[in-house]
């Protein structure tokens, strides 16, 4: 069951993406209370791809999973000294510049009996 997540929580989320080594849980405070957050761990999960870039935080709370992902990281000199900013351009170049099509991949997501399942395959 889908139920109401709050513009701003999708936001920190995205922005706990972001941590180098995350955290094993986050709370966001409200003014009517707190949400907390706890980081799923899967090594099925492919959250990290230093070739493309691409990296994202999957996280629960008691009704709803949100998979968050990190924006382009070349917009920081410490990005691009760490190393973290090159394979966003380069990802940024080959699919928004070049055109090359994004949806060669498909991704499935499901949840079953507590049981979270991401999976990223090629369409065919």
């Amino acid at each position: 069951m889908i139920t109401d997540i709050r513009d701003r929580t999708y936001r920190e989320l995205s922005g706990f993406a972001y941590d180098i080594k995350p955290r094993k849980s986050y709370t966001i405070n409200y003014e009517d209370g707190k949400e907390k957050w706890t980081v799923i761990h899967n090594k099925k999960f492919k959250i990290h791809d230093v070739d493309t870039g691409f990296d994202a935080l999957v996280v629960k709370n008691e009704k709803n999973i949100v998979i968050a992902y990190r924006g382009t990281e070349a917009n920081s000199i410490e990005n691009v000294k760490q190393g973290r900013a090159w394979p966003d351009v380069k990802t940024d170049y080959t699919y928004i510049v070049r055109g090359k099509r994004v949806d060669r991949l498909g991704l499935n997501i499901e949840y079953d009996n507590g049981e979270l399942s991401v999976d990223f395959h090629e369409k065919n």
